[in-house]
């Protein structure tokens, strides 16, 4: 599809480059959700950095083969990590076209009031938020850039994504997920797994 795609999917705002087609887009949304599902039911009362790498796990294992950021291609090591901007680590860590998107989505979050009512809902329950932006790679892969931040439940109030915020715990990695693997091992058992309730947990955005 040649068209920027944003969406909630659970606690995570997901981002998705144009270029990356219908099937493959539905296998990240389907992944991601289950990846979530899974650690708020596996390890609900662990860290956030301890849920941030199950579910990091959790995803990468629906992938099959997908690789860390080093497997893959890592950006000019000279250039700098604002760790406070969010924008700026997505920069950092995969280039301009995915932190240019990510702002778009940001924008359009602000926008639709359901989706956004629902991210602040699940980020402040969690004291925790994901974004995921995805950008295609290949036929049969995608590469997304998993942020994460976590801080005190204070912290996660209305409006929380578009103000400063201090004394948080980030995490943004690049993997690369492979959807034609997703689409032959797992496709089934995660659509079958996930509960009607959970899949009403994507909403979809105007950009």
């Amino acid at each position: 599809m040649d068209r920027h795609e944003a969406a909630v999917v659970g606690g995570s705002l997901v981002s998705l480059l144009p270029g990356i087609n219908q099937r493959q887009r539905e296998a990240v949304k389907l992944a991601s959700l289950w990846a979530e599902d899974a650690t708020m039911n596996d390890v609900p009362h662990e860290s956030a950095e301890a849920q941030y790498r199950y579910y990091l796990r959790k995803l990468m294992h629906l992938g099959t083969d997908a690789k860390s950021a080093e497997q893959v291609h890592w950006p000019d090591p000279q250039r700098a990590i604002k760790v406070e901007q969010v924008l700026g680590r997505i920069n950092a860590v995969a280039g301009e076209v995915h932190a240019s998107h990510m702002s778009l989505t940001f924008e359009a979050l602000k926008r639709n009031g359901k989706p956004l009512l629902h991210f602040e809902s699940q980020s402040n329950q969690r004291a925790q938020f994901q974004l995921l932006s995805c950008a295609p790679s290949s036929s049969n892969y995608v590469d997304i850039v998993l942020y994460h931040e976590a801080g005190e439940g204070s912290a996660f109030t209305a409006g929380f994504l578009f103000r400063e915020r201090r004394n948080m715990r980030v995490n943004a990695e690049l993997v690369r997920f492979n959807t034609l693997q997703f689409d032959l091992l797992w496709r089934s058992a995660v659509e079958g797994g996930l509960q009607v309730m959970s899949l009403k947990d994507i909403h979809e955005m105007e950009i």
